[in-house]
């Protein structure tokens, strides 16, 4: 590898080792299938069936044994007892008969300690995301300790690199101590409309899955902060789905829509198409593909200086760095607003 992540005479396998169909790492897979198609030889996509056909890719397709609508603790205990050793034999022909000069793990999986038996022997590079783990992660302790087993079997994995956006937030990850790391930026989404587009009032939104940790209640305060200071309209807008206490009884001067449901993948295209600041109020966290997905489009950005988010940000041009401060962030409202 050079100063691009692949060379351009490299075939390289895609593996979404997950059950995402259609939210960030499902996108995070889309964007690599596009800078790749650019760049290198040929890329190939190994991934559920239900991603696959989400994905429409014409190219090379291999199928994981498993469903993403299967309950992800009846898939452990099969890959665990090698239930799947027939299927990982045709998936492992599929493999060898591509052949790929890397094989790009695309996120982080529990069921890599697993997998990696079918991908031995290749070159293999795996994108860590959040190298410290942050409160949204995790939904179980048992999932937090199979994390761990999974990232502890890198250490005794042949020909295998760590991925990671930047150098930031690692220490004290266990992956702090891993030597074959590999620092590539977030690769931007292909994006589906025009990015041209300007509203006569400034839309100012909070977009992605609905979190505490996201810091949804920050956003709020920020917006209330932001009317008490500030006489100049906004439109304000949530999309998302989640739980939010008091979102019924939310009352804005300025224009408010929520859309608190599942929004597919084009619908969330044209929503971050509309918009014209997107506000990250993270409360802990690493990365935001939401972020980068605003990047694409060329829409200002107000990101909390929490994990690599900062990232998202080379320059007064792309948004600012705040602090977890309402007023703070208010300020930064106002100021890309007034000069759009």
């Amino acid at each position: 590898m050079n100063n691009k992540f692949f060379d351009r005479d490299d075939s390289v396998l895609l593996v979404l080792g997950g059950l995402d169909t259609s939210g960030g790492m499902f996108n995070y897979l889309k964007a690599w299938i596009h800078l790749i198609q650019k760049e290198c030889q040929s890329v190939a996509v190994c991934a559920t069936a239900e991603v696959l056909e989400n994905l429409k890719f014409s190219g090379f397709t291999i199928a994981l044994p498993y469903s993403s609508n299967d309950n992800l603790k009846d898939i452990y205990k099969r890959l665990q007892f090698k239930k799947y050793n027939k299927e990982f034999y045709e998936i492992r022909k599929q493999i060898d008969s591509f052949l790929p000069s890397y094989v790009h793990i695309v996120d982080e999986t529990i069921f890599f300690p697993q997998l990696k038996s079918v991908l031995s022997g290749y070159e293999k590079i795996i994108t860590i995301h959040d190298p410290i783990y942050h409160p949204g992660q995790f939904r179980s302790l048992m999932t937090r300790i199979l994390c761990l087993y999974s990232r502890l079997s890198y250490f005794c994995t042949k020909k295998l690199k760590i991925h990671l956006h930047s150098k930031r937030s690692i220490f004290p990850s266990i992956l702090s101590l891993y030597g074959k790391n590999v620092i590539y930026p977030h690769p931007l989404p292909e994006t589906k409309f025009s990015i041209n587009h300007h509203n006569t009032t400034p839309v100012v939104a909070f977009m992605g899955r609905i979190e505490k940790y996201k810091g949804i209640d920050l956003f709020i305060q920020s917006i209330q902060e932001y009317e008490k200071k500030y006489q100049d309209a906004i439109e304000i807008l949530i999309v998302g789905k989640g739980e939010v206490t008091g979102f019924e009884s939310l009352r804005f001067d300025n224009r408010l829509t929520i859309v608190n449901e599942f929004v597919s993948d084009i619908q969330f295209h044209k929503y971050m198409s509309e918009i014209d600041i997107l506000i990250l109020p993270y409360i802990s966290a690493t990365q935001s593909g939401v972020g980068y997905l605003a990047k694409a489009y060329g829409r200002k950005i107000v990101c909390t200086d929490v994990g690599n988010l900062a990232d998202l940000i080379e320059s007064e041009s792309d948004g600012y760095i705040v602090e977890k401060n309402p007023r703070i962030i208010a300020n930064a409202i106002h100021k890309i607003a007034s000069r759009l």
